[in-house]
């Protein structure tokens, strides 16, 4: 009587968990679409240029010497070598402590970003998303808390970490990030805030 118990509640499942999936992917399957296609148009128009901001544009006269400067805000790139071990072990430690060992997607914290989703009736409360993901909406996205630009990220990530190591994506990373006080990157926030370089 226990056995066939069991196997009815297994067979309910079963039915309930199709019909989710049903109704789950006529509901999503555009927005997959869609996403897919936009990660395919980014990924194809992309260069390493798409993950440095511009720095100020000095302006020289006839002769070479500098006569001013075009803003663009405080930023100056650095490479990983030139940036503090202390500043991307904090950064791994506070923002993805599995940097190292995934493949652009941390499905662990995914799934805690999913469930807060859902006990929040769909209120975004946290992030799921790793460093990859981040250097991808500061870069190549917008900054809208949308599911189809999350989507997106998760699209891209794993093609963002085939084409790069992980410490060139964390130098990206270091200097992407804004910091207040038109701050962009560490070596500028770094510099503005303690008066020293990354």
């Amino acid at each position: 009587a226990s056995f066939r118990m069991i196997f009815n509640i297994l067979v309910t499942c079963a039915i309930v968990g199709v019909i989710v999936v049903v109704i789950l992917s006529a509901r999503f399957m555009p927005m997959l679409e869609e996403a897919r296609e936009q990660a395919y148009y980014k990924l194809s128009n992309m260069s390493e240029n798409d993950f440095i901001l511009n720095e100020d544009t000095v302006v020289l006269d006839k002769n070479g010497k500098k006569i001013g400067e075009i803003d663009a805000g405080r930023f100056q790139y650095v490479d990983i070598k030139d940036i503090s071990q202390d500043i991307t072990n904090g950064y791994i430690a506070t923002e993805d402590k599995r940097f190292t060992l995934h493949a652009g997607v941390d499905f662990k914290s995914l799934s805690r970003a999913a469930l807060a989703l859902v006990k929040n009736s769909g209120e975004i409360t946290q992030g799921g998303s790793t460093i990859t993901q981040q250097v991808i909406k500061n870069n190549l996205l917008t900054q809208d808390q949308t599911y189809s630009r999350k989507l997106i990220e998760v699209l891209l990530a794993p093609c963002i970490e085939k084409e790069y190591d992980k410490s060139k994506i964390m130098e990206f990373y270091c200097n992407s990030n804004y910091f207040g006080n038109q701050c962009y990157g560490v070596e500028a926030a770094c510099q503005y805030y303690f008066n020293k370089s990354a």
